[in-house]
Order: structure tokens, then sequence, then C-alpha cells
């Protein structure tokens, strides 16, 4: 326990550091002594003695503001600076920034994990909290500002001593080649992970083909399962901690008061709007945040979003008037501009009046949703793309007799698809995503039509994507959470009702996919892997919802009928895929005494049965044709596969040409 004569001595030097022989680096002590709360908390000086703010810190802070509140932002400022400085030098959760080498450029030896933890720490004063939220960098610049369009150019490593002429011109390559793509403006996504706190505390993680994460995978094709397995545990563990104490940080600056709170919120905002582009295909890096920051962003604002979609009661405060109300959405759910996010109904306006019950909840929400949109989803889209490569190219090397433990771009490919894995198949993450989404199916079952068209088209387009991704790639990891509102909202949707509000027919296309691949039940579905828990509703005796559910009763059959024409519009290949899984969806509903009353009525409207059994017939028609037209094709192979010397005089990839 420390005396007031010391604390009043410690806040002093920090004060007016001049007047005391050890006080030049004071705030560089303050800073490693909250560096020091991970390794022996009980002797940290946050460490509260006697009870509830007794700390020697806490003491600190009272007396550094009470004395002179300039002064204490000074020091938090200085402080941060330093824990920002280092945290700057680390490219992974696994790095070291280098040890200090002088007051005037010191960085604190130690990893991410320890520097987070000490800006936690940091904030453990209220007071302290909020002149953290209040330091320079803790925002990027407005969008309005001059500052915001200045360009930031690297600066470019200079040329190794000693270096030979071959690698001199190497270089210059190089860096003329680095030059055309160098740069960031001072508001975009680079800008906010390496010149923001926050961002400098959300880029770090595992990225997929860093050197210190790619080898503990090295030579991936011939490792074990329990390798690659271990491998993976032990990253994620690494991966969890970091995140764990991103997630307090944020917590501790959401609670300390009105003031940090506010900067919170901007800041997050300014995330999700500096990155609106990070959800395309190949987004730009040179605008966009690293995928790293994006992950640990959506796992912060699940964080906060999870009190309540755990809990139903708090989840009907969700406001569906937050996306019509820029004051509060601070322009990310905009209706016109080069960024708007379309919407599920048409004609949508912002004259709604927004007066929420709780407006922190419904920006937690709708934040989340957005950040998932930015993360989780390209994120799984790429895994998919990986994982198609993976066994795309072991299909060719066996095909060619090669040796697929030594291929270098297998190796690599399973090398990324093991680093994906650490947190697409991370059981918590997973799941808080999957209780969100049924959550937010939840909200928008209750809305009513008039606030349903102002929803943002994602969360619907992104909830689909995310079970149709979890029944292909963790179905296990689906037992035990309640699926009901999905299901209801899929039927609902796709009900004759709601056809002319949904009008985009891949959206439609997508909902009749997961009613397939997530309710549809294992005895008429055998590629299936989700649990039968998963099918059937604990509130209905455990009775599949596609037969128990009542508005899947009167609604679903037809519904189907009208999708099955519908997906004409989704494009050839995926046509076919989804009326695959709608007639076998169908045929469940025909072999289902709960759905023949909903069959009979399809016979009494004339018109709509002739429609459909007219596309069935075409749709047969088309593919008996298309079967006829191959048939000489397929002849003809067999005819060059009989002559043994016609064969082998075909090169390998003539022969894979012919084949495929």
């Amino acid at each position: 326990f420390a005396s007031p004569q010391v604390v009043s001595y410690a806040a002093s030097s920090l004060m007016v550091p001049d007047l005391f022989e050890l006080g030049n680096d004071s705030t560089l002590q303050l800073a490693k002594c909250l560096c020091t709360t991970t390794t022996d908390p009980t002797n940290s000086i946050t460490f509260d003695v006697l009870g509830k703010n007794t700390s020697f810190y806490y003491n600190l802070c009272e007396e550094l503001h009470s004395q002179d509140v300039d002064s204490f932002q000074n020091v938090i400022t200085e402080v941060a600076k330093y824990l920002t400085d280092s945290l700057s030098k680390c490219d992974t959760i696994l790095d070291e920034p280098a040890a200090i080498t002088d007051s005037n450029t010191a960085t604190i030896g130690d990893n991410g994990l320890f520097l987070v933890s000490a800006l936690r720490e940091l904030c453990t004063h209220k007071k302290a909290t909020a002149a953290l939220a209040n330091t320079p960098r803790f925002h990027p610049p407005p969008a309005d500002s001059p500052e915001a369009s200045v360009k930031v150019t690297p600066t470019m490593p200079r040329l190794p001593t000693g270096a030979s002429a071959q690698q001199a011109r190497l270089f210059h390559m190089m860096q003329a080649m680095s030059n055309s793509r160098a740069g960031y403006l001072r508001r975009s996504g680079p800008a906010l992970e390496k010149e923001t706190l926050l961002g400098l505390v959300l880029r770090l993680g595992l990225p997929a083909e860093h050197p210190s994460v790619t080898s503990t995978f090295s030579n991936a094709a011939s490792k074990t399962k329990k390798d690659v397995s271990n491998g993976i545990e032990g990253l994620r563990r690494q991966l969890e901690l970091y995140q764990n104490k991103c997630n307090e940080l944020v917590k501790q600056l959401v609670i300390a008061g009105e003031d940090s709170r506010k900067n919170v919120i901007q800041w997050f905002i300014d995330a999700l709007l500096v990155n609106v582009n990070a959800g395309a295909s190949r987004p730009d890096r040179t605008k966009v945040s690293s995928p790293e920051l994006l992950l640990n962003l959506s796992v912060v604002l699940l964080k906060l979003c999870e009190p309540f979609f755990n809990d139903t009661k708090k989840s009907l405060l969700i406001d569906p008037g937050f996306v019509s109300s820029p004051e509060n959405h601070g322009g990310i759910y905009d209706l016109t501009g080069n960024d708007h996010l379309p919407r599920l109904g048409s004609n949508v306006t912002n004259s709604a009046v927004y007066q929420p019950k709780n407006s922190f909840i419904p920006l937690c929400f709708f934040f989340c949703s957005r950040s998932l949109a930015l993360s989780i989803i390209p994120d799984a889209n790429f895994y998919d793309m990986i994982v198609y490569q993976a066994r795309r190219t072991a299909w060719t090397i066996q095909r060619q007799n090669g040796d697929i433990r030594s291929d270098p771009n297998l190796n690599r490919y399973l090398g990324i698809q093991y680093a994906k894995e650490i947190h697409l198949q991370n059981r918590a993450y997973v799941t808080d995503i999957l209780k969100f989404y049924d959550m937010a199916a939840g909200f928008l079952m209750r809305i009513d039509k008039d606030q349903l068209i102002t929803m943002p088209e994602h969360i619907v387009n992104d909830f689909c994507d995310v079970l149709n991704f979890a029944s292909e790639q963790t179905p296990k990891m689906m037992a035990g959470i309640d699926f009901g509102n999905s299901f209801r909202l899929s039927v609902k949707l796709l009900s004759q009702d709601y056809a002319g509000l949904v009008r985009n027919y891949n959206l439609r296309a997508k909902l009749g996919d997961v009613l397939h691949d997530i309710f549809l039940p294992d005895s008429a579905n055998n590629r299936s892997d989700v649990p039968a828990s998963v099918t059937c509703d604990p509130l209905a005796g455990g009775q599949p919802y596609l037969t128990s559910d009542k508005l899947s009763q009167e609604t679903l059959a037809p519904s189907l009928l009208l999708l099955y024409g519908e997906v004409e519009h989704t494009g050839f290949y995926d046509k076919n895929s989804h009326r695959t899984k709608i007639a076998e969806l169908l045929k469940f509903l025909w072999d289902s005494p709960e759905h023949k009353p909903a069959f009979r009525r399809i016979t009494e409207d004339k018109a709509s049965f002739i429609k459909f059994a007219n596309g069935i017939v075409n749709e047969m028609n088309h593919q008996f044709a298309s079967v006829m037209e191959r048939l000489p094709a397929i002849r003809t192979v067999q005819l060059q596969m009989a002559n043994p010397q016609q064969w082998a005089a075909l090169s390998e990839e003539e022969r894979e040409t012919i084949t495929s």
C-alpha cells in the first residue's frame, strides 16, 4: 500500500519531470508498469490491495486529476503513445517489438497481448479512460476535412549494404512496383489501423499468409490430422486471449461515461464507413483495412450484442427506425450516393421518427450486422474458394500420378485453409454468429411490412450465407442452438404475401436453400451433416419444423412452386442447383399429411397450377435434349479410349480435356 506522500511524489514527477533526477522518462516507466499487470497482477500498480479503488494507480490518477486536469490529460496521452507506438511495430499477435533504445524512440518490449492489457489497465480509472478517448490519435480525420484527402506514402526501405548488382536491380524493380500501389489517404482503412488507437489494437491477428503463421503449417500436405489440429488449437488459444483483452478494453471505454462512449461509437462509425467496400471479392487494400481488423471488429461488436442476443426481452428493444436516422447511424445506412445500401423494399425514405426506448441496443445490433457483412461473409467466401482450389489441385496431381506431399501449390493452399480455420471453425465465434442471426431473424419476424421494407437487404442475405456456410463447414457446431426464428423468417419471406416485397430472385433462392440445407430432415436429405436436433422444433415435441409449423403448413407448398419458376432468373447453373433442392423439399412436403390440404388448394388455382406444370415439363424436355446432344460426344470418347494406341498417343493434357 502506497502512502499519500509516495503518490504525491509520483504525481509530481509525472507533471514536472525536469525537477526530478529520474523523472525524465516517468511516463515511460508508468507505461512499463501497466504492462506488468498480465505477468504479475498481485504486485501490479492497479491491484486494489485494501478493496475497491485502493490501488496505487487509482490514487495516482486521483492526485494528478485534482492537481491539474491538463497535465493529467498529457500524462495519459504520453503513456498511450508509448503503448501504441509499440503496437505499431507488431505485425501479428505473435510478435514482440524491439527492446527500448533511448527515451526519444522508446518502445516497450512486450507482445500485443501485454500492450493491450496495459491499455485495458489504464482504463481501470474512469477519468483516465475519458482522457484516453480524448487523445489526438483516437479518431481518423473527419470526412470533410482537408486532412482526410492527404495521401500518406510509406517510407521505402534502403538498399542493403553490400548488395550485389543483381540484388540491386531486383530491389529497385520491387521498389518501382510497390511505388505504383503504395500510399493511402489519411481517412481510409489502412490509415484507420495504422494511425488510430483502436485501429492499432484491432489490427493484430493471425494473417493467413504471414511467415509466423504459415510456419506452423509448412509442408501441410505431409502433416497428420492431429498435427494440424494441434497447430490450429494452439494459435486459436492465443487469438482468443488477445480478442478477450480487446473486448475488455472496448467495454471499459463504453461503460466509463457518456463522453468516452460517444468517442467509441464515432470510431465504430468511421471504421464501417472507410471499409464500406471491404465486402468485395477483391477489395482494394489501399482503401480498406486488413481482414484481421475487420474480424476483431466483428468480435468486439458481437460481444457488445451478447447481452441481448441471449435475452429475448432485451432484443425487443431493437428499434427498426435506427436505419432511417442518419443522425444516429452516421451515414452507414445512407439511401443515396455511391455507397448506399440496398433495402428489402423499394422507394424507401428516411421519414420514420426514431424515438427508441434504448438507443445503445439498436446501435450495437445494426453496427454488428454491418461489421459481419464486411468480415465473416467475404472471409467465408474466400475460405470456400481456397478449399475448392486445394481439392482441385490434389485431384489434378493424383490424375497425373504426382507427389501430393511435395507440391508447393497444394501446400500453400492447405496452409491458408488451416490458417483461416483458426477463426472460421472456432466454436465460440461461430456459435455467437449463429445466435446473432437467429436473433436478427426474430427481430425481422416481429416488425410490420412498412418497417421491413426499410431493412438493409444484406442482413437477410448474410443470414442465408452464414447458415449455408455452417451447414457445409461446421454442421456439428449448430447443435444446441435454436433456429426457430430462422425457419419462420424463411417461410414468411417466401410466402406469396411477401413475394412482392422481396423481389431479389437470388435472395429468394437463397431462402429456399436455407430450408433445404438446414431444415430438411436427414431421412429426406442424405447429404446433410446437420444435426437432427436443428431440423426439429423442441416446442412441438421434436417434430420437424417443416411439418409442425402452422405457417409452413399453409403457405410453404405454394411458395415453393412459385419459387421453382422464379429461380429461372438466377442463371443456368445456379438455377439447376436451386431447382434440385426445391424438388426435394416438395417431395418431402408431398409425403407429409400435414401439407395435403395446401396441395389441394394449389390444384384449385388452375392458372397457377398449369403454369407450374408447364415449367416442369419444359424443364424435363430441356434436360432430355441436353442428354441426347451429349451422347455422340460420349460415344466418340469411348471409341478413342477403346483404341489403346490412339489413346496413348494423346498427351496427358489432351486426355484430361477430352474426359473432363
